[in-house]
């Protein structure tokens, strides 16, 4: 029994001994090391205002959310709006260093009319190089809001013979001023009860005529809007403003009256109730009549750039108000050439785009493209781009006598978007005359 217990004892240990010898082998090849790569945690946001499908009235609002990142380095971040359904247009991707952003360009689309924005965020923390994954999806509707405030809604002629004739052109006494305190643009019609015991409306002893406002011309639509004179209406409205603005600078026009007392009227005063309908223009949310650009060709300030590209240097509107027609001024060469001729804001974003052919006359002329989609409003002293595309056609185009070579790359309208006018602008000596206005003939 001892004999045994002892060669017992020697098995163990020698078992132990060897185990410690595999152990030593095992990590005899380890070696250390000061290297230690720790990856970048990627950052998040959480959308904070307005909330999920909000209805506002606010066509410039604010968006707010918050941003975490794990490691606490600093973020900038950016902004997705999306317009739906078929207004990408309208599209924005705007760039923000803090935690909100206030948009400076009006939304364009209504619900109303079925239109909806889609919004979301992301963040970086390598000041744009990379971002993290876009946050949650929210939608806020632009909903119309139609206001009319009458600043002077009373008109008194005082006493007047039989015969006589007053009118209100000349501020005496004032005529009737109409405001428009919503955020559309407004089309106004216009009716009244009758004024004379002896005529009736409509006469031509009562009439009416849509003027500007002094300071706030271009408010509204003059050629088709009334404004000249015209026998009031009776029970029946008739359009007197068309596309009255709601730009604060340009949101007032004037109602004046003729009167003039009929022969038989007799003695007494008289009065007659005028009523003022307002309802959603028909041009949707473009307000009044904008214009920018050169006319007068005389001026080297387009650029150019590559693939088919040429880009103006940035400029300013000359009025706040609604474009809806692009009009270019150069020399084809006497060949027949596709354009797309495109508006971005000062950011790169595609604001409005426009899409024709040229006639292939050998001379350098306007060509004048209706936009695509509604009139698109500018504002005064914003900075625009305006680009230039040559469609499909392998040539040349010949902007006065310059030639600029095409890479005769196919060009399809959805390439006006990709473009970002900001990052390729160039010094060029080329003429390219770019004109955007609210008139389809040329703009000289």
């Amino acid at each position: 029994m001892k004999k045994s217990l002892i060669l017992l004892i020697v098995g163990v240990f020698l078992l132990i001994f060897l185990f410690g010898d595999v152990m030593e082998a095992a990590y005899s090849n380890w070696v250390n090391s000061s290297d230690l790569e720790i990856l970048n945690t990627l950052p998040t946001v959480t959308l904070t205002a307005p909330d999920d499908n909000n209805w506002t009235t606010n066509r410039t609002p604010t968006f707010t959310w918050s941003g975490n990142d794990a490691d606490g380095d600093s973020m900038t971040y950016q902004l997705n709006l999306t317009c739906y359904p078929t207004c990408s247009v309208d599209n924005r991707l705007e760039n923000e260093s803090g935690t909100s952003h206030t948009i400076a360009s009006y939304l364009r689309y209504l619900k109303d009319d079925n239109y909806y924005y889609n919004w979301s965020v992301r963040a970086s923390d390598d000041s744009g190089v990379t971002f993290g994954n876009w946050s949650s999806i929210r939608k806020i509707e632009v909903q119309s809001y139609v206001l009319v405030t009458l600043i002077n809604d009373t008109v008194q002629f005082g006493s007047l013979g039989m015969s006589a004739t007053s009118n209100t052109t000349y501020n005496s006494p004032w005529p009737f001023w109409l405001q428009n305190d919503g955020n559309v643009e407004l089309d106004i019609d216009i009716n009244a009860t009758s004024l004379w015991n002896s005529v009736l409306n409509p006469s031509t002893y009562y009439r009416y005529k849509v003027d500007n406002k002094t300071g706030e011309e271009g408010s509204f639509d003059w050629g088709e809007s009334q404004t000249t004179w015209k026998n009031m209406p009776n029970s029946t409205q008739e359009e007197g403003i068309v596309n009255l603005s709601w730009i604060d600078a340009t949101d007032s026009a004037e109602v004046d009256i003729l009167v003039t007392v009929p022969s038989a009227e007799g003695s007494g005063n008289r009065e007659s109730l005028v009523v003022f309908e307002a309802s959603l223009s028909d041009g949707g949310g473009c307000s009044g009549s904008g214009a920018m650009g050169d006319t007068t060709g005389s001026v080297n300030n387009f650029v150019t750039g590559t693939a088919n590209r040429l880009y103006h240097s940035l400029f300013t509107a000359d009025s706040t108000g609604c474009v809806s027609y692009a009009h270019i001024y150069f020399r084809d060469q006497g060949i027949n050439i596709g354009l797309s001729v495109g508006l971005w804001d000062s950011s790169g974003n595609l604001l409005a785009e426009a899409y024709g052919d040229t006639a292939s006359q050998d001379n350098a002329q306007w060509y004048n493209f209706a936009i695509t989609g509604d009139p698109v409003g500018v504002t005064s002293s914003t900075s625009y781009y305006c680009g230039v595309i040559q469609d499909d056609t392998a040539g040349r185009i010949f902007l006065e006598g310059n030639a600029i070579s095409s890479d005769y790359n196919a060009m399809t309208e959805g390439t006006l978007a990709s473009f970002s006018p900001p990052g390729t602008e160039v010094e060029a000596t080329d003429h390219v005359i770019c004109s955007w206005n609210n008139a389809a003939g040329d703009p000289l």
